[in-house]
């Protein structure tokens, strides 16, 4: 029989392993289970159960209050709260998601025979000005409901186990009183939101009337609730709880293991909120999901899926044929807790179910709307083709397999004749393609050493002012990098974009953008793309690096320029027939990645300020704008080649510029957890050096 128990708790953890719907279903552990198999007993009916009566009194005077009834449940704390302060026909004001109004109206009614009235606020708070407004909005005639008690919740489990301000509840319960009302707070989880705050849980007890504490959810006791207050109001619960059929006999063992919880496990629930903060973190890095509310205060996580990734529904399905249960909150919200039970480990296989179900943009590849791209057919590249004319503000744009193409494109566009000059920085990417500027665009490249990439017009202004002589080249176009690539990351500011496209057009040239990483400039300073590309006569953005899309980029220009661009296109190669399936994967990174940028940019410049502590690296950190890091090995016996390939031999693959530097590239899929295991490889790697 021993065996078979253990077989069943063993399995039974087994399902929980991924078990997010609720914190109800935390097991007890070991010792709690001999604790309750030990507990004294006796009528709890008659007031005669010694281990319960222990925990009544522990409870008095954790929460320095007058008396306190042990009950069966949550609910049942809440219904005897309000029977004890209301009779039927009373009113109670609350706010629209609190427990007792979004589950509980009906019971409410029906068994206390009061009328809710829900206040909606913008934040789960209910405020004094609330309850005021609820009080005075309307004439209180004889035979209307008389308002008689306010309930508030902490932590608000409808607002993603929010704290309720412990200042506004002083404030509320001062305006109860001022109108001859009664407070509840509802605390099924208020040992959360007492660990969140370090707020004393007598304080909580000072401010209200009556309160109810559960033990049975993050505590980790398998049954009961505490419902506290005056005497008087105790007493009358304690006749109420009969007439639900509340009074149990030998309940001790009960009470024995939310007594052992409330000693044992209380400080605990500060890990569970660390795990919720880094499974917080783990979702916004998922794309198709976004959280509800900025931050998390305690164990609950609230979020929505976008229509685009699939249906709520059917996911939360997904999720439960391979174990992970989570709760549908509302048709669009789904509701996360963390628990006992939960560990980093389950939270990240709770993260790769979740990232499977969604499919996320290989889904979306897979359905799109496919049509003739050569033809302009294909209402997939269409669709993307506005989009990407509105985010930069030109009239026209195609869609191409990469940015090399672009780039080869607009330059043969742009340059009327062989032998022109094209004015770039000598980092600049397209000097890096082989041929592409003498090969294929017959042009003739002038390089410019700028700072990190970025030149000045008086470095420029020799070269386009120079008198035009028959037999010298003639400059023709100048080509920026935004972001720059071998520059660092640098970013171009507008100004200095401004001054050089004017200098440009003053003398009758042509301006070229090259956007490879142009969204990321625009996350990190908050102007526009549009802003950046309106001193342009050409410009492109790419979706295969920083949006993570499998492939393509769109150049953008005049409709004159676009129609002469395609005659290239087509010349080559870069015409398609069904592009919508790459294109879709394009739509999809600039509607769900282009947000994660700035994110990618921190968790670069706190790499980098890891890395600036190791003696035989040389980084400069503010030259890390972005997400590119570049560095230098200062080591005479190790060179950037013998850096690369010590790296990758731990799965790490950066580029060794030369024998000296090293160039990182921070993308989508580099979490948080990886800048660790990054710097610690690198780490490890000065350590065999000093050896």
């Amino acid at each position: 029989m021993q065996a078979d128990l253990a077989t069943y708790i063993d399995v039974w953890n087994t399902k929980l392993t991924q078990y997010l719907r609720s914190d109800t279903v935390t097991q007890p552990c070991e010792r709690m289970r001999k604790v309750m198999a030990q507990a004294p007993v006796g009528d709890d009916a008659y007031g005669e159960d010694e281990s319960v009566n222990r925990l009544q009194d522990a409870c008095k005077q954790l929460f320095q209050v007058e008396d306190a009834l042990f009950v069966s449940s949550g609910m049942m704390a809440n219904r005897l709260a309000f029977m004890s302060q209301t009779v039927p026909g009373n009113e109670v004001i609350t706010e629209y998601s609190y427990h007792v109004n979004f589950f509980d109206s009906a019971p409410m009614a029906a068994v206390a025979g009061v009328v809710m009235n829900p206040y909606r606020t913008d934040d789960g708070i209910l405020r004094p000005e609330n309850i005021e407004h609820a009080l005075d909005s309307k004439q209180r005639y004889a035979s209307f409901a008389q308002p008689k008690l306010v309930s508030i919740e902490n932590s608000i489990n409808g607002w993603a186990g929010k704290v309720f301000p412990f200042e506004i509840l002083r404030n509320v319960y001062e305006v109860v009183q001022q109108r001859g009302l009664c407070l509840h707070l509802d605390g099924a989880r208020l040992f959360n939101a007492h660990i969140a705050t370090g707020i004393a849980l007598h304080n909580y007890a000072r401010y209200t009337d009556t309160l109810s504490v559960c033990f049975s959810k993050s505590l980790g006791a398998p049954y009961g609730s505490m419902l506290m207050g005056r005497k008087e109001t105790i007493s009358k619960a304690r006749r109420y709880r009969l007439w639900l059929g509340g009074g149990v006999h030998q309940i001790g063992m009960q009470a024995a293991g939310a007594h052992y919880a409330l000693e044992h496990n209380l400080k605990r629930l500060a890990d569970d909120h660390q795990l919720t903060y880094y499974f917080a973190k783990r979702l916004r890095e998922v794309p198709g999901i976004k959280l509800k509310g900025e931050t998390v205060e305690t164990n609950m996580v609230h979020f929505t899926l976008d229509p685009a990734v699939g249906d709520s529904e059917a996911f939360l399905q997904a999720c439960a044929a391979q174990g992970l249960l989570l709760f549908p909150w509302l048709p669009s919200v789904i509701r996360a807790v963390i628990h006992g039970s939960v560990t980093r480990q389950k939270l990240d296989q709770a993260i790769s179910i979740m990232q499977e179900n969604l499919r996320n943009m290989r889904r979306a590849m897979c359905y799109a709307a496919v049509g003739n791209e050569a033809a302009g057919e294909d209402p997939t590249v269409n669709q993307l083709l506005e989009e990407v004319c509105a985010l930069l503000g030109k009239d026209a744009a195609m869609f191409l397999p990469s940015g090399t193409m672009c780039n080869g494109i607009a330059y043969r566009v742009l340059c009327q004749r062989p032998g022109d000059l094209i004015i770039l920085d000598r980092t600049a990417h397209p000097l890096q393609s082989a041929s592409l500027i003498a090969g294929l665009v017959q042009a003739q490249p002038y390089v410019i050493d700028g700072i990190h990439g970025i030149f000045s017009t008086q470095q420029i202004e020799p070269v386009i002012a120079a008198p035009s002589v028959y037999n010298l080249a003639r400059p023709r176009l100048v080509s920026i990098e935004q972001t720059t690539n071998l520059g660092g990351g640098a970013i171009w500011p507008l100004d200095t974009i401004e001054a050089v496209c004017q200098l440009a057009h003053r003398y009758d040239m042509k301006t070229h953008l090259d956007g490879a990483r142009l969204l990321n400039a625009v996350a990190e300073t908050k102007i526009s793309a549009a802003d950046y590309a309106q001193h342009f006569d050409s410009v492109w953005i790419d979706f295969s690096k920083c949006l993570g899309a499998p492939m393509g980029a769109v150049l953008a220009g005049t409709q004159a320029f676009i129609n002469e661009a395609w005659y290239y296109k087509f010349q080559q190669g870069g015409a398609m027939h069904q592009a919508g399936i790459l294109a879709a994967g394009c739509l999809y990174g600039l509607k769900y990645h282009v947000q994660k940028l700035s994110e990618i940019h921190l968790r670069t410049k706190q790499l980098a300020k890891l890395l600036s502590q190791l003696s035989f690296l040389d980084l400069n950190l503010e030259a890390v704008q972005t997400n590119i890091i570049i560095f230098e090995i200062c080591h005479r016996y190790l060179s950037a080649f013998d850096f690369k390939q010590r790296l990758g031999e731990q799965g790490i693959r950066v580029l060794a510029l030369d024998s000296k530097r090293i160039r990182m590239i921070m993308h989508l899929e580099i979490s948080s957890s990886a800048i660790e295991v990054i710097f610690n490889a690198i780490h490890r790697l000065a350590g065999d050096l000093k050896s």
